[in-house]
């Protein structure tokens, strides 16, 4: 398939009933998602952590890591199907005890 062909596939989109989003495509709903997660980021050395990077932080099984998250234990966000933690809030939650 040449260049040419390609072109005709594909269609300009209508962003006209799309929902409207700020900058970096985050929502203006209020919803907590990566973009509101990067804003709130405020110290040089923190980082958005995988569920797996946590668990190595933890020295905890990955398993135990998604438990204690959808039990409100450790804070975490949900980013689509996988969540995210921020370790400034990871390292607190320690803190704390």
């Amino acid at each position: 398939m040449n260049n040419e062909v390609r072109w005709k596939i594909f269609v300009p989109v209508d962003e006209s009933g799309m929902a409207r989003s700020g900058h970096d495509g985050v929502a203006e709903s209020g919803t907590i998602n990566p973009g509101n997660m990067a804003e709130r980021r405020t110290e040089d050395d923190d980082e958005i952590l995988t569920a797996g990077q946590v668990s190595k932080l933890l020295k905890l099984h990955q398993r135990t890591i998604y438990k204690l998250v959808r039990n409100g234990t450790i804070p975490g966000r949900r980013v689509g199907k996988s969540w995210r933690f921020l370790k400034s809030e990871i390292l607190g939650f320690l803190k704390k005890g």
